[in-house]
């Protein structure tokens, strides 16, 4: 059974996520979240201190499935294009799971370098970063036309998987196997293949 505490602190933490993701993170005031909670402001910050406490609780929580996800997306199996695919699929489906983390997340990355919703997000994304950039580094074992580049090709794909799994979100893509292979296709062999 779910104590009163553990149920405002959840209620507290699900509506920052959903006006965070709605409204960005810099947009929405304590007093906002305090008033559609119906708590105080001393309730607020004695479970997370502070907004940004509140951001980076959000953060956590989302990390480690993400990161699980990607980790196992790019685990090295010598088959570049099944590393791809499987990473694509990763994160469009970590996307329609979780679509509130997903916008916030995107929001939190295209924020202004100094302010502190991207320095919150900062070392997921670079725990990403790595994750993608590792991949390309073990792949070039076998395709060395990417040395020297792998950094770039990776933050290229990232960029690629992020922008599908923002288009199967606001439905202008329909996310399939076929989609995938297209998706695929075209960032390896070119549009025009």
């Amino acid at each position: 059974m779910e104590t009163t505490s553990e149920s405002s602190r959840e209620k507290i933490f699900q509506t920052a996520l959903t006006q965070f993701s709605q409204k960005g993170y810099d947009c929405v005031g304590v007093q906002e979240i305090c008033t559609l909670c119906e708590i105080t402001k001393p309730t607020l910050y004695y479970y997370f201190q502070s907004k940004l406490g509140l951001l980076e609780s959000i953060i956590d929580f989302y990390s480690e499935k993400l990161l699980v996800l990607l980790k196992t997306a790019a685990e090295y199996k010598h088959d570049f294009i099944l590393h791809l695919t499987d990473l694509l699929k990763a994160q469009v489906h970590f996307a329609e799971e979780n679509p509130e983390f997903f916008k916030l997340q995107n929001y939190l990355e295209n924020s202004p370098i100094e302010s502190p919703g991207f320095i919150a997000h900062q070392k997921l994304q670079n725990q990403i970063d790595n994750i993608y950039l590792e991949l390309f580094q073990k792949c070039t074992a076998e395709f060395g036309n990417m040395k020297g580049f792998e950094k770039l090709y990776s933050k290229i794909f990232q960029s690629t998987s992020i922008s599908t799994a923002k288009a199967v979100l606001s439905k202008s893509i329909v996310f399939s196997d076929e989609t995938a292979y297209r998706i695929i296709k075209c960032f390896v062999y070119g549009a025009a293949n």
